[in-house]
């Protein structure tokens, strides 16, 4: 894929949504495993806190595009500042209603 974005001369924005690979298992505050009335492992289907790394780049990327410094970010910044800092990088202005930019 980064092939074809040097190729193309354009630009990328890379991140993922992360799952729960890390924690299976739903668990107690005290670390243990919870199990169901039969005694089986209770699996964690939501996700984790984990930070999911966003990476931008590309010989399309306009001059000075950069992640904000870290004491300008959101405090809370994460996957819901993805789609404002993808319209940036595509030229447009994100909407008020929308989180926070994740470039400066």
């Amino acid at each position: 894929m980064l092939n074809a974005v040097e190729e193309l001369r354009g630009s990328f924005l890379i991140t993922a949504d992360h799952g729960n690979c890390e924690t299976m298992l739903q668990k107690d505050k005290k670390g243990n495993v919870i199990k169901d009335k039969d005694g089986k492992p209770r699996p964690l289907s939501s996700h984790t806190l984990t930070p999911v790394p966003v990476a931008i780049g590309g010989p399309g990327l306009a001059e000075g595009v950069k992640f904000k410094p870290k004491d300008a970010m959101p405090e809370d910044a994460g996957l819901t500042n993805v789609t404002a800092t993808f319209m940036n990088l595509l030229g447009f202005k994100a909407p008020q209603h929308m989180r926070d930019t994740l470039i400066a």
